[in-house]
């Protein structure tokens, strides 16, 4: 028998249902036909996931657009979020994987994490290298947008979407450390797993002096952003993703006036 709140229309219905909690969800659709088949539709999920993204972390991407996910997707990510919140509150914590572990034989730092996926990207201190790592199997796996011979000194914040991760590295070469480059790189995954690289780079020179730089990258736009101690400007030197050459990208600059000197870098 139906209940006076199933019998309201689906748009107030929906309206209700976005105040509640995830777990709510799932006992309000196992109550009767008329609820459970909202767990049919991909909106009815992307309006459940985008309400729980504001208060707690899901396994997907910050800004990725959930509109973009399947449904089978979309389930998934709702299974994820319930076997972490039943293992957080679980009074012991329990291993969701086994856990596997390797030696790396030379000091590493984690330079990057691929959310939603067990894809790590990884500095190698004795040789400089990058290493691309899956941390489930403990494995690496081919990744070289880095040439012999130069060393990463910075890495932007990545931006996601769905089954892709762009960043930028910025390496410099141990014989010329003048000269810097930036790769743009495009990791893109399907699983969890590293499906292909795409590596993209440009090359520029590196301030003298102490200074601050800052790299970048938008769905357009890769560059970075450099300021130099006692100098009333900061320079910004980009390049349009879309009109990127094989292989290269140039790069336009610009400067911009600064309301005042910067201190002394620490």
């Amino acid at each position: 028998m139906a209940s006076p709140f199933s019998e309201l229309p689906q748009d107030i219905i929906l309206e209700i249902m976005n105040h509640l909690a995830l777990p709510d969800h799932i006992s309000l659709l196992m109550t009767c036909s008329t609820f459970y088949n909202f767990s049919r539709q991909r909106s009815f999920w992307i309006m459940v996931l985008d309400a729980t993204r504001k208060t707690a972390t899901i396994a997907a991407p910050q800004f990725a657009r959930l509109s973009e996910y399947s449904l089978e997707s979309l389930q998934a990510l709702v299974v994820a979020w319930l076997k972490l919140q039943d293992n957080w509150n679980h009074p012991f914590s329990r291993l969701m994987q086994p856990v596997t572990s390797t030696n790396l034989l030379q000091f590493t730092d984690v330079i990057l994490a691929v959310q939603g996926t067990d894809i790590v990207l990884l500095h190698m201190r004795a040789d400089r290298s990058a290493v691309c790592w899956d941390v489930k199997s403990a494995t690496p796996f081919p990744f070289s947008p880095i040439p012999t011979g130069e060393g990463i000194t910075d890495v932007s914040a990545p931006i996601e979407s769905y089954g892709t991760c762009c960043f930028v590295i910025r390496t410099t070469e141990e014989s010329s450390p003048l000269t810097a480059r930036r790769h743009l790189v495009t990791i893109r995954h399907e699983g969890g797993k590293a499906l292909s690289f795409d590596s993209m780079s440009s090359e520029g020179l590196t301030p003298t002096g102490p200074h601050y730089e800052s790299l970048f990258v938008t769905e357009d736009v890769v560059g970075s952003m450099t300021v130099e101690d006692g100098r009333e400007h900061c320079v910004i030197s980009s390049g349009s993703i879309h009109s990127m050459n094989t292989g290269s990208f140039r790069e336009s600059m610009s400067t911009i006036q600064l309301h005042h000197t910067p201190a002394p870098a620490i």
